[in-house]
């Protein structure tokens, strides 16, 4: 059984890595910062939650663009990090339409073609169901690869799925095969 100082140290840590969270979910730089500076469980670039996400995963997919800077600018995160499914922070940012987000994230060396397995989706298989043509076009400008397939089908037949008729029509532009 743990020391009642284990225990402590425990709970600590836990407070601590809560209230990390929630700078990060809240996109409070200054509230991250201070948790950040009595954190005392390890490197904050490696921490990770139940399925492998990163606090730049959380930042992103929410889209708190200070906070993304903050963390890749200033703490140096990794921008290709992938979960344990191979989700990264940008197929995070593309799938709930980050503008902002992706464009920093591709500026600073994301690589748009990453997959998650054993899905096979891409960033722009998650941009082509987020209904945002600028995301989408982003992510081509990058070199995201526009035919990869996944076990649910290409970023065209995603971006059908969405009903989204403008996404497919720049796919085709593009030159996503149609069969």
């Amino acid at each position: 059984a743990p020391s009642p100082d284990e225990r402590a140290q425990a709970l600590a840590l836990r407070q601590s890595l809560q209230q990390l969270l929630e700078a990060v979910h809240g996109g409070d730089v200054a509230a991250f910062r201070a948790a950040a500076g009595s954190f005392s469980g390890g490197s904050l670039s490696q921490l990770r939650d139940g399925a492998g996400r990163t606090v730049l995963h959380h930042a992103a997919q929410a889209g708190h663009q200070a906070m993304v800077e903050h963390l890749v600018t200033r703490m140096g995160m990794e921008v290709n990090l992938q979960d344990q499914t191979g989700e990264t922070p940008l197929a995070l940012a593309a799938a709930t339409a980050r503008v902002e987000t992706v464009r920093f994230l591709l500026d600073r060396g994301a690589q748009p073609g990453l997959r998650q397995e054993p899905s096979g989706t891409s960033a722009l298989h998650r941009a082509a169901s987020s209904k945002n043509l600028e995301v989408i076009g982003m992510l081509l400008d990058a070199g995201a690869p526009v035919d990869v397939a996944s076990r649910t089908g290409t970023p065209l037949c995603w971006a059908a799925g969405a009903g989204d008729a403008a996404a497919v029509a720049a796919l085709l532009s593009a030159g996503a095969a149609t069969a």
